[in-house]
């Protein structure tokens, strides 16, 4: 075989030359082959031996005794192409390096699949675009200390092309995920599961970091007023003693930002490969899928430096996680609201004209007043209620001061109840 000197091996063969005619000394030859004084006598002796070939490596134009054959190869190209890239999926090549690892118990080295993907004409899925400089800022301390939350809008479902809103929140020390929920929308209820997951996980956290979404901050400006009517999310988060830092700089965030386009690209493909077309099924895949990407992206919480507040073992999520809004009292016995007639049980004597309605984790309503706690009913939607006002109001005309209408109207107030309760209007609502 024809042996190939490079660059390198002329320069070898130029300063051992030198070596031999004087030029050099032993010191000045080592320091410009880059070896010791003792390896330039074996050296200048192989190359008086074996002439300049000496300076050729022996495993000049060999095959490597680990080269992968081609059948090997064509075994990884089929299983990116085929078994991982159906129905329109692409793994990055980091990703593909882990399902081969995890699920084929194929060990190969990133670089290498790389080169045989991109050898055989696979591009990877996503190019390297020019990163936009920003001053760094270092990571807190102390875990828990600082919680990163955001939403990410995509189209996560397998063959749905609408987008949904993956609630999730990322802790700013160690990189860990604590919490990832689906919903339609960026809504209240998406942070409420992320923050639900976190306190039952890892405990509670002491600040969030968020953007400037209704969710957290008022979109009026910051005024006295605007001050006390604050988010019903934020209300609660200062009610469980939870800060909220607010940007409108995504920068600021950059931790929940990176993270994900690594779950639009690793969490989308998995979603997909197992054909998930479902809000429920996708939020039960991402809990169990949550701690692998914990496992391959975070570190772990040092005892010592752990700010998560404990929860107890009692704790009740269901309440204590509850958004409230301030509602009025129809006649001290029944509420308004999504269209509907509620009826307020348990109540021994007439309510406030305004009490505070709860909606819990699960989603039930709960009224609360004075420190006292009431279940609601829903007793039918407005439409059918006001379909029996409507009829008695066509039989009297509006005039007639001795209109049932004009005594009493539900909607403001009650001058002769036992009227309408003999006649069975709306006696539903306040049975």
């Amino acid at each position: 075989m024809e042996k190939i000197y490079t660059t390198k091996n002329v320069d070898r063969i130029r300063v051992i030359q030198a070596y031999i005619s004087g030029q050099y000394t032993r010191k000045m030859a080592a320091m410009n082959l880059g070896v010791t004084e003792r390896q330039i006598t074996r050296i200048v002796n192989k190359y008086i031996e074996e002439g300049p070939e000496s300076v050729i490596h022996g495993n000049t134009g060999k095959e490597a005794v680990n080269k992968h054959s081609d059948e090997f190869r064509q075994i990884i190209i089929y299983l990116y192409k085929e078994k991982y890239g159906k129905g329109g999926v692409r793994l990055n090549f980091c990703h593909f390096k882990d399902k081969l690892e995890y699920e084929e118990e194929i060990h190969i080295p990133y670089s290498t699949l790389r080169r045989i993907l991109i050898n055989s004409g696979i591009k990877p899925p996503e190019s390297r675009v020019a990163k936009i400089i920003s001053p760094p800022r270092p990571r807190r301390v102390f875990a828990g200390e600082l919680l990163q939350a955001d939403a990410s809008i995509h189209n996560w479902l397998y063959k749905d092309f609408h987008l949904y809103a993956l609630h999730g929140a990322i802790d700013d020390a160690t990189g860990i995920l604590t919490g990832l929920w689906l919903e339609k929308t960026e809504n209240m209820h998406g942070y409420q599961m992320v923050l639900y997951q976190t306190m039952k996980q890892y405990g509670m956290p002491r600040c969030l970091y968020t953007d400037k979404r209704n969710v957290f901050e008022s979109p009026k400006k910051k005024t006295t007023k605007s001050k006390l009517n604050s988010p019903r999310f934020k209300t609660m988060l200062s009610r469980l003693g939870v800060g909220v830092i607010p940007t409108s700089n995504p920068r600021a965030k950059g931790r929940i930002e990176r993270i994900w386009r690594t779950l639009q690209s690793r969490l989308l493909n998995e979603l997909h490969l197992r054909k998930i077309t479902t809000i429920e099924e996708a939020n039960a895949f991402i809990q169990e899928y949550l701690p692998v990407l914990n496992k391959a992206f975070a570190s772990t919480i040092n005892p010592d430096k752990n700010s998560f507040r404990e929860v107890p073992a009692d704790y009740d999520y269901n309440r204590n996680l509850a958004l409230f809004k301030k509602a009025k009292v129809h006649n001290g016995c029944y509420l308004i609201f999504s269209n509907h007639y509620y009826v307020i049980k348990g109540r021994e004597t007439t309510l406030p004209n305004e009490v505070k309605l709860y909606k819990f984790l699960d989603g039930s309503y709960h009224v609360e007043s004075e420190d006292k706690w009431y279940e609601i009913e829903d007793v039918g939607p407005r439409s059918a209620h006001e379909g029996l006002l409507s009829e008695e109001r066509a039989k009297f005309a509006k005039r007639n001061s001795n209109s049932p209408w004009r005594q009493f109207n539900p909607n403001y107030c009650n001058h002769d109840r036992s009227k309408w309760d003999s006649e069975n209007l709306m006696g539903d609502v306040y049975d």
